[in-house]
């Protein structure tokens, strides 16, 4: 991934396509983003009206190509996603959005597979699908007052959840995935009883998936570390 986001011809024509004009002066662009998306157990960002869970609508944004080393920053400029939050009285959290006011489109080690794997270029077509996926999961939420799809968790445990879907991992992946944080690689990495701790104020016992998902990852890191006593220390994760 590179730190500033470069636009080729084509990828200009194509945000015109999609409704958003690109300023080369500050590198980002803006518009009205619409869309006509369905979900049937799969998304379908291009759909009519007899698809299943149909949804037509449109949101303003702006893309900020000017991320270092991430997927490029999008604010929803009308601030339809905050209003609701609001009225609601619904964490921003909850609705994918970060402190910053900005969309959280996916977890951040799902970011490296929408750049190209030759080039290292963002691949803005599917990039735009993310976004589109993602206001169509919002106008979902409004209109049925629950979510299309399960998300995963914020932070930690949405690291481990996303292992646990992983076929295979590296121990220095997961090392990697959690900050470097070589304490919580050992706890990883041993036989404590996770649903009596907490993290970051949150209890673990009630969150039944994040536990499924740890214990499942556990075992697979235990097995490729080798390792069979009930503790464990970190020292090096080399793959």
């Amino acid at each position: 991934m590179q730190g500033q986001v470069i636009l080729s011809i084509d990828d200009k024509i194509l945000l015109k396509e999609f409704g958003l004009l690109y300023s080369s002066k500050d590198n980002k662009c803006s518009g009205v983003l619409s869309f006509q998306s369905a979900f049937n157990g799969n998304f379908l960002p291009f759909a009519n009206a007899k698809c299943t869970q149909f949804i037509q609508d449109s949101y303003e944004i702006e893309i900020d190509f000017n991320s270092a080393n991430s997927l490029p920053t999008i604010h929803n400029t009308d601030n339809r996603i905050l209003n609701y939050s609001k009225l609601h009285k619904i964490q921003t959290a909850d609705l994918h959005l970060k402190p910053n006011g900005s969309l959280c489109l996916c977890h951040t080690l799902q970011e490296k597979s929408f750049f190209k794997a030759d080039t290292g270029k963002l691949d803005l077509y599917e990039f735009i699908i993310l976004v589109i996926q993602f206001f169509y999961a919002h106008s979902y939420f409004e209109k049925n007052k629950k979510e299309p799809w399960k998300g995963y968790s914020h932070g930690f445990f949405g690291t481990i959840e996303y292992l646990a879907e992983m076929e295979t991992f590296t121990p220095a992946f997961v090392l990697e995935s959690i900050g470097g944080d070589k304490k919580l690689f050992s706890i990883i990495a041993s036989t404590a009883d996770i649903s009596k701790c907490s993290y970051e104020g949150k209890s673990i016992r009630r969150n039944k998936k994040f536990i499924k998902s740890f214990k499942k990852v556990r075992s697979s890191l235990r097995e490729k570390l080798n390792i069979t006593s009930p503790t464990y220390k970190a020292k090096s994760c080399k793959s």
